[in-house]
């Protein structure tokens, strides 16, 4: 029997018994499910199809939706959350609480003084301080102050910048400057600019007056220099043991 002829006779074979139908038959199966693995891929031609539908419908939805409820119960988590974990993450979500709380749109030189000041109580030094027994036993006060700068910038710039600098000689480690910009001769008002980035692992690290600063920052506020030089007296919230001799 030549080569042929036994090709020829297995060939006849296998079509009577079914076991080429069987080969075609899971090859097609195999070539349809490809095809279909392709058409819901990633970059599927269905898949293309059901993301932009599911865009159209979702977010329109999305972006109408008020989240301002959530808001409030998120600051509700956060408290509560606050009051039942250690001292480093306690700080960590008063923060971040500050950062995701409503942010007003424009705002004064001095209201900021006012929340430095409100801010800086809490944490000043107290070491070096006298106490004062008329009424009850106080820290004596501290004096500090607040002063807008213009930074010298470029001419030919279509910006300016300037800062906002408080200060607290007392406890230098209070001190802070916020860095602003405005465009020339079309803005009455500032926002700020080049603060460095943190990430949520570094918001512990942070101080609340920081915080409250970056959040005006990412809600790009308004910032009017209602007063280029001002000075007032902090009240540390600490209050010393009476001590009496």
């Amino acid at each position: 029997m030549t080569l042929e002829n036994a090709i020829k006779s297995v060939l006849e074979q296998k079509l009577a018994d079914g076991s080429v139908e069987k080969i075609v038959g899971e090859k097609v199966e195999q070539g349809i499910q490809a095809a279909l693995n392709d058409l819901f891929g990633s970059y599927g031609d269905i898949t293309k199809v059901i993301e932009k539908k599911l865009k159209e419908v979702m977010v329109p939805q999305i972006e109408n939706h008020d989240f301002s409820r959530y808001l409030v119960k998120l600051d509700a988590v956060l408290t509560e959350l606050s009051n039942v974990t250690a001292k480093q993450n306690k700080k960590l979500l008063d923060n971040f609480t500050i950062l995701m709380n409503e942010t007003p749109d424009k705002i004064k030189a001095s209201e900021i003084f006012e929340r430095w000041m409100k801010f800086s109580a809490d944490d000043i030094e107290i070491e070096g301080l006298e106490v004062d027994y008329d009424d009850r036993p106080t820290y004596e006060s501290v004096e500090v102050s607040l002063s807008f700068e213009q930074v010298e910038g470029r001419s030919w710039s279509s910006f300016e910048n300037g800062q906002l600098i408080f200060e607290c000689e007392h406890d230098e480690q209070l001190n802070f400057i916020v860095p602003l910009q405005r465009w020339k001769k079309l803005d009455d008002y500032w926002t700020i600019t080049d603060l460095q980035n943190v990430d949520i692992t570094s918001i512990k690290n942070i101080s609340e007056f920081e915080a409250f600063i970056r959040s005006l920052k990412q809600n790009y506020t308004k910032i009017y220099v209602d007063t280029e030089y001002e000075t007032d007296y902090l009240e540390p919230t600490a209050e010393p043991e009476a001590s009496w001799s």
